[in-house]
C-alpha cells in the first residue's frame, strides 16, 4: 500500500535522516578513539543501529513511502 508523503512529511524524514548519519558517524568517531574494548564495541554497535535507521529510512523513501 502506497502512502501520500507531504512536503512536510519529507523535511522531517530528511530531517531524521540527517540526523540518524550524524549520529552514527559520531559513534564510529568516538569509537576509533575509545582504549577500552568493551566501549569500542557497545560505540560501534550503536553506530551500526543508527545508520541502519538511516538505510531503512532512504529505502523507504526510494519505494515511494511503500511499506
Amino acid at each position: 500500500m502506497k502512502n501520500n508523503i507531504t512536503t512536510k512529511d519529507l523535511q522531517a524524514l530528511d530531517e531524521m535522516m540527517i540526523l540518524e548519519n550524524w549520529i552514527a558517524t559520531k559513534f564510529y568517531l568516538h569509537s576509533s578513539n575509545a582504549k577500552d574494548d568493551k566501549l569500542k564495541k557497545t560505540l560501534l554497535e550503536m553506530g551500526k543501529t543508527h545508520l541502519k535507521q538511516h538505510e531503512e529510512i532512504l529505502s523507504y523513501l526510494e519505494k515511494g513511502g511503500e511499506k
